[in-house]
């Protein structure tokens, strides 16, 4: 059985999107004492940046595959990933190669690392 295993630069960026959103809590949670305006500003810078990095992270992914087929696996489907982080991903991909297909699946759970994999293979 052939075992597929991450690359260092696959694993890097899967640490640092982890990174990035435990930085978007934390600056809300630290700054959002401070007021309203403050706390909002927050929100809004953090969804900036994580636009930014769905886009950058579907660009990667856009210029690294070769069968021009990509996915985005996630464990639930919400209003948020249907409306940002999905079309910000999507974008990112066809900036680097326009005729890319970009494929949205759901998990339906947040614990079938599994299920994730095998979605992964299809």
């Amino acid at each position: 059985m052939n075992e597929k295993r991450t690359s260092v630069f696959e694993n890097a960026l899967i640490w640092f999107g982890a990174a990035v959103g435990l930085a978007e809590i934390l600056s809300g949670t630290f700054i959002a004492p401070l007021g309203f305006s403050k706390g909002l500003l927050s929100i809004i810078i953090g969804h900036v940046l994580g636009c930014f990095l769905l886009f950058l992270a579907g660009y990667i992914g856009g210029l690294m595959t070769k069968s021009h087929k990509l996915a985005l696996i996630a464990a639930q489907e919400y209003p948020v990933m249907n409306d940002i982080i999905f079309p910000s991903y999507v974008e990112g991909a066809k900036a680097a190669v326009p005729d890319t297909e970009v494929e949205f699946v759901v998990v339906g759970n947040w614990y079938d690392a599994n299920k994730g994999a095998m979605l992964a293979d299809v």
